[in-house]
């Protein structure tokens, strides 16, 4: 059995947390690339659209716009495919972040307009 590592402890906060707070008509998706080490079905994939880099969290916001939110752990560094997927978010103006901590993941969906208001009494 594989041993839970802190991206996937991560992720699974970030999860629980869109899932009481997102925005409503926010969609949010992971892609589990990493899944399949057959290189028979990863060829196949691939040609059937299979990309790597794509970050831990896809989102589409309300209006349909696109965000991308790649978790790691406080050491963890991207791949090359990472990297390349952020750049071209970059340049085409897709926010794209990158998150250690919870409150880190947060900070980047806050600014995205991804979680709801809290209104102050």
């Amino acid at each position: 059995m594989a041993r839970a590592s802190p991206e996937a402890s991560l992720q699974r906060s970030v999860f629980d947390w869109l899932r009481h707070v997102g925005v409503p008509g926010l969609i949010f998706f992971h892609v589990p690339n990493g899944l399949v080490s057959n290189p028979r079905a990863v060829c196949r994939m691939k040609r059937e659209g299979l990309t790597s880099g794509v970050p831990d969290i896809c989102l589409v916001r309300p209006g349909g716009t696109a965000a991308f939110l790649e978790l790691k752990s406080p050491t963890g560094r991207q791949t090359p495919a990472q990297r390349a997927f952020q750049q071209l978010c970059e340049s085409n103006g897709t926010p794209y972040a990158i998150a250690r901590t919870i409150d880190e993941a947060i900070k980047a969906l806050s600014s995205w307009g991804c979680i709801k208001k809290v209104g102050i009494a």
